[in-house]
């Protein structure tokens, strides 16, 4: 194994393999795919008239997919289930997996412990942000907003926390406003520290993000807030609901 750089390419160049896997149409995941040295390709790689192409009509269908929006709305099936057909596999893929260790679970408690609500029940979290590429993925202020307030009156005894990155700073800090008993987790944590503060809510609302993922891998309970993006695509397995409005992929 090889990091991606100099050495990456030289062992695909230099190396016989059974079978190349690239599930990426990005032009630079493509083109290491094209001189991997494989008898057998799956995905996506790199060709003479320099595009991405696909290998098999199960990857021209996601790759068209990425193309023409009709086709990304009349989809009914998840991204884990796409990729396996690529793969030529069967069955269901098996749940994401985020284990905390010791330190990262003393860490949580102790910020439970500071903050004063290591004993409320619920902890209900919400990742406020959505990243950069999607303007309408992230919901706005307001909705946040009247969510808080709507939950103090539902569940006064509960603790609302404040999830983000850099981005989210002022609308948290703003949010905090709202009430006492919104904590803000901070919006300068790393992977696994936010994973470790996301492990002390029992529900999370958040929008197609990186903390979806860690939560359902955490086994917590999500409600999914959907912008322009497909719903249908992202896997819950099982664990909460997702929200959908009548909204064009802009």
């Amino acid at each position: 194994m090889a990091e991606y750089g100099p050495e990456a390419q030289l062992l695909l160049m230099t190396e016989e393999f059974d079978l190349a896997i690239n599930l990426d149409a990005a032009p630079s995941s493509s083109r290491l795919m094209s001189i991997a040295r494989s008898a057998k390709k799956l995905g996506f790689q790199w060709n003479s008239r320099g595009f991405s192409e696909p290998l098999s009509p199960e990857a021209d269908l996601w790759f068209q997919m990425g193309i023409w929006d009709d086709l990304k709305k009349a989809n009914q099936s998840t991204y884990q289930d796409i990729m396996m057909k690529i793969c030529g596999l069967e069955g269901r893929p098996g749940l994401p997996v985020f284990i905390l260790d010791d330190d990262e679970q003393i860490f949580a408690g102790d910020f439970a412990g500071k903050k004063g609500f290591i004993n409320n029940r619920p902890v209900i979290g919400l990742n406020t942000g959505a990243g950069r590429r999607w303007r309408y993925k992230k919901w706005t202020l307001d909705g946040y907003r009247q969510l808080i307030m709507r939950l103090e009156s539902l569940y006064p005894d509960s603790a609302v926390l404040l999830y983000g990155g850099p981005e989210e700073v002022e609308r948290n800090r703003e949010l905090l406003k709202v009430s006492s008993s919104v904590v803000d987790t901070g919006c300068d944590n790393d992977l696994r520290h936010f994973g470790a503060l996301v492990g002390l809510c029992d529900l999370l609302v958040t929008g197609d993000t990186l903390a979806m993922h860690i939560g359902i891998a955490l086994r917590k309970k999500v409600v999914v807030l959907f912008g322009p993006t497909s719903a249908n695509e992202i896997e819950i397995y099982g664990s909460g609901t997702k929200i959908t409005p009548e909204m064009p992929c802009t």
